[in-house]
């Protein structure tokens, strides 16, 4: 949300017009260039970690041109850029954010320094996901329905297919799974892997976001610029759980006013133990941080060398899912009584 991150730099800008507020932003995207630029750092858990954030130059939909008219080269420089001035600034983790994982095949076309460790951050989104999903559907009853079906968007994606296993292995209501992705010929391949490592289990693929209209359970995992879920794509009557782990939002305005809908609100964050005034974007609240980054605060918690025996980029490793899913329950990250209450709340 870029015209709403500008005005984090500079308050006064927030009385402009949001339509002007982005063009401000295109025309500082040109005149810097796309350098790294640091935005914040500060001391965190009582001087344990000393986060920094860096910050690419680029809105979304620059990002997304980019990536169609073949000058993603030039992004994953600057990327590679902000991993190096990590580095410089002494940094031993650093995480992939927003769009930066994507861009540069989830962290493979980048070269970190000596010493630096690379996360794209996947592995605790995938964990926290999949535990809240989990969760919700014993609030909401569903997994006492009759053959619940699990229904995710962006399946054959890094955290979509990583989404989907972690689910699966363990204990779960599904019975019944529906991918939906755009490639045809990987959603293809999706489907029969899955099929045949779990032969109890329908497994149906469609390119249609509509094919998710009957699942009683919706995890939306993609990079996009507008809403993908609307309420002409949801079943109606009975509960639906809705994990949106994009940034920007895929679920639509008028779907989240839909009275049977529950969206699991921010899947994609955790609460930081202790850093109540902690501010990292204008779209999720005080006191909590994207997975993505707090990936790399609980590996600096517990030891930067732990990333060594990790596979934290490239496809998403189960047992990296574990292993940060862990640490999350040990600093406190999942086990917050309130944080469900606080991530329900407004965004400041």
């Amino acid at each position: 949300m870029p015209e709403r991150e500008i005005a984090m730099l500079d308050p006064a800008l927030a009385t402009l017009s949001r339509a002007a507020r982005s063009s401000l932003l295109h025309r500082m995207s040109a005149l810097t260039a796309m350098k790294p630029t640091p935005l914040m750092a500060r001391n965190l858990f009582n001087g344990r970690v000393w986060f920094s954030f860096l910050l690419i130059g680029a809105g979304p939909a620059a990002i997304e041109e980019m990536n169609r008219s073949g000058k993603r080269h030039e992004l994953i420089g600057r990327i590679q850029q902000g991993v190096e001035m990590a580095a410089q600034q002494g940094c031993e983790v650093v995480a992939l954010g927003a769009y930066t994982s994507v861009v540069t095949r989830d962290g493979t076309a980048l070269h970190p320094p000596p010493g630096v460790h690379l996360t794209t951050g996947n592995s605790l989104t995938v964990a926290v996901g999949a535990r809240r999903i989990l969760r919700a559907c014993q609030e909401r009853g569903i997994v006492g329905e009759s053959c619940p079906a699990l229904a995710v968007i962006g399946a054959t994606g890094n955290i979509g297919s990583a989404l989907i296993r972690h689910l699966l292995r363990g204990a779960h209501p599904f019975s019944r799974v529906i991918l939906v992705a755009r490639d045809r010929r990987r959603l293809r391949a999706l489907a029969d892997l899955l099929a045949a490592q779990y032969p109890e289990i329908s497994i149906e693929s469609s390119t249609d976001v509509t094919a998710v209209r009957d699942a009683g359970v919706i995890a939306i995992a993609v990079a996009t610029n507008e809403p993908l879920l609307y309420p002409y794509h949801l079943r109606r009557g009975r509960p639906t759980v809705v994990a949106d782990i994009s940034a920007p939002a895929a679920v639509s305005p008028a779907a989240r006013e839909l009275v049977d809908l529950h969206v699991i609100p921010l899947a994609g964050t955790v609460v930081l133990p202790g850093e109540h005034d902690f501010v990292m974007a204008s779209h999720i609240h005080t006191g909590t941080a994207f997975c993505c980054a707090a990936e790399a605060m609980l590996l600096g918690l517990a030891a930067p060398s732990l990333a060594e025996s990790l596979d934290l980029v490239g496809p998403v490793d189960p047992e990296a899912v574990d292993v940060l899913a862990r640490l999350a329950d040990e600093y406190g990250f999942l086990s917050q009584p309130d944080d469900c209450d606080l991530l329900a709340g407004t965004p400041q």
